[in-house]
């Protein structure tokens, strides 16, 4: 009797068992979707050097023509960037001056002229970036295409380019030399 409950029981804990097992369908499901997720890890990784790839060929090309054919914009470019620093820190420094004092630093009038200042800087420098920009594509279709509408369209862009950063530059002089403590010698 002992020998036919065991049997009893294991043949219930067996067919329990084989229940809960996976069936052949399942495992072969379940493998499937892991070969199609390691190929769509291994497919998005190789999207992902080729993006990663293209964006260093971008920017080398980008920097080479920053140094040579758009020097004079990216130079105009590094004027403002130092000039909108200088700003930001003078002006940063006067609003903990005037708080410790009790004012109120939107009140002050020379406060508030100097982040008009901040903002136009920081405004022309988006412009002279975007310039920049517009100068290199019109360079890089340049070289692939060497017509003479598009070596005209070039050179436009970066004669614009250049009169913009001429003109930026020359505006915001007077305010460097505000800036550094220099006065103009006439």
């Amino acid at each position: 009797m002992f020998n036919s409950l065991f049997s009893v029981i294991l043949l219930v804990v067996v067919n329990i068992w084989a229940f809960f097992q996976p069936s052949e369908e399942d495992l072969l499901a379940k493998e499937k979707a892991k070969q199609e997720q390691a190929q769509a890890q291994l497919l998005q990784q190789e999207i992902d050097d080729k993006k990663q790839k293209e964006k260093k060929v971008y920017e080398e090309k980008f920097s080479e023509f920053k140094n040579q054919e758009g020097q004079q914009i990216q130079s105009a470019i590094t004027d403002l960037e130092l000039l909108e620093e200088g700003l930001a820190e003078r002006i940063n420094s006067l609003e903990l001056l005037i708080k410790e004092a009790g004012r109120e630093p939107n009140e002050d009038a020379d406060l508030n002229q100097w982040k008009d200042h901040l903002s136009k800087v920081q405004m022309n420098l988006k412009n002279l970036e975007e310039s920049l920009k517009d100068a290199f594509l019109q360079y890089q279709k340049f070289k692939l295409t060497a017509t003479a509408g598009e070596q005209k369209a070039f050179e436009q862009a970066i004669e614009t380019g250049s009169a913009d950063a001429q003109e930026i530059v020359g505006r915001y002089d007077e305010l460097k030399q505000q800036l550094s403590g220099e006065k103009e010698e006439d």
